[in-house]
């Protein structure tokens, strides 16, 4: 019985391949003396085979930016080992660092139920969005169209698309400052300075062939409130408020004033609008206000994140009531006078303290007619 166990034994021992490293071997790199079957295995004299051995990689993505499942990566996408993509429309991608996989997409997330659209290369939930309803827009008429989005967050864009689409009774009001033109005029014309003062960037830009001018102080603020920066592929990320003013989070608002032959026209203080991640509050503190004027440099890029961020920071077209005349006849000599007043459409009509008077006759009340 003994006999048997050990002639079993020595079968097993005879069948086992040998030992062998278990460390991977690098490439192109030769281990001398090796070939043995302290390191390879084997019993010594047939064939062994070495097993290629991997782990995944990982992949920076920017905002705006996803990895996607490497089963759908392109040939070309394949061929230079990085399938990091645009963020496709009706989705937001908040950029991070992703581990290659076979299975899933990884950094990109559906718009939300009732805000499913979104531009290609979104990077916040904030920048989803439903198309307008007529109940968005006050006083438009019937069948009225209009421009802009509704965004996530109850970020109401939506504006009367041009001055043909207000109900009666009120008319179209531009809501586009008159900004943007003047500071493209500056920089063709080499007339735009810049000065700092006490902690603020003064933009001083003239367009002389149009009579005008404009006068804008940037203000920056670090936050821990996060937004992509504004680019040209990057739509620019408004704010009303921020909840501190130290952090990493580079954000800029201006005010100033328009002046052209219509004469001065304030510029009320605008919203914040982020210009991005500096990397720390150190590095944000010393660099946000040079970041944010850096959309007056010149060249295709800086030229639509200045477009982005004009279009962004100017308040909305809208219809307002009309003003109405109101002429009160029946007064002076012959009763061919009349006091005059003014009212708000939709508003209230207050009629005159003192009525007029005709001999032989009672006042009895007022009718009106369109003149």
């Amino acid at each position: 019985m003994k006999n048997i166990i050990l002639t079993s034994l020595l079968a097993v021992m005879v069948a086992a391949p040998a030992f062998a490293d278990d460390d991977p071997y690098t490439n192109d790199e030769t281990y001398t003396g090796y070939c043995e079957i302290a390191h390879i295995g084997g019993n010594g004299s047939s064939a062994v085979t070495a097993s290629a051995n991997f782990s995944p990689k990982s992949y920076q993505c920017a905002a705006g930016t996803y990895l996607p499942d490497g089963d759908t990566w392109t040939a070309a996408e394949i061929s230079a080992d990085d399938g990091r993509r645009q963020c496709p429309a009706n989705s937001y991608c908040g950029g991070g660092t992703y581990t290659y996989s076979e299975a899933n997409d990884q950094g990109i997330t559906a718009c939300p139920t009732g805000y499913t659209l979104s531009d290609a290369g979104s990077s916040l939930q904030t920048q989803c969005y439903r198309n307008c309803a007529a109940s968005d827009v006050d006083h438009l008429k019937s069948g009225g169209t209009m421009s802009g989005h509704y965004y996530y967050g109850d970020n109401n864009q939506c504006e009367p698309a041009n001055e043909n689409q207000c109900a009666t009774g009120y008319h179209y009001v531009a809501g586009a400052l008159d900004v943007l033109p003047v500071v493209e005029a500056a920089l063709s014309n080499n007339a735009i300075t810049v000065e700092y003062m006490e902690g603020q960037g003064i933009i001083q830009a003239s367009d002389s062939a149009n009579s005008r001018s404009v006068q804008m102080v940037f203000t920056p603020q670090c936050s821990t409130q996060s937004g992509p920066a504004i680019t040209a592929g990057n739509s620019a990320t408004i704010r009303s408020t921020l909840p501190d003013s130290t952090g990493q989070y580079c954000w800029c608002q201006f005010r100033g004033r328009l002046m052209d032959a219509n004469g001065t026209q304030n510029i009320d203080t605008r919203p914040w609008v982020s210009f991005g991640d500096r990397g720390d509050a150190s590095t944000c503190a010393s660099s946000c206000l040079s970041t944010c004027l850096g959309i007056f440099a010149s060249g295709e890029n800086t030229a639509l994140s200045r477009e982005r961020f004009f279009r962004s920071v100017s308040p909305l077209a809208s219809c307002q009531a009309n003003t109405i005349t109101i002429n009160w006849g029946g007064y002076g000599t012959n009763n061919n006078e009349s006091q005059q007043t003014q009212c708000t459409y939709g508003g209230d009509v207050t009629t005159p303290t003192t009525a007029p008077s005709k001999r032989g006759h009672t006042f009895d009340g007022w009718t009106f007619t369109l003149n």
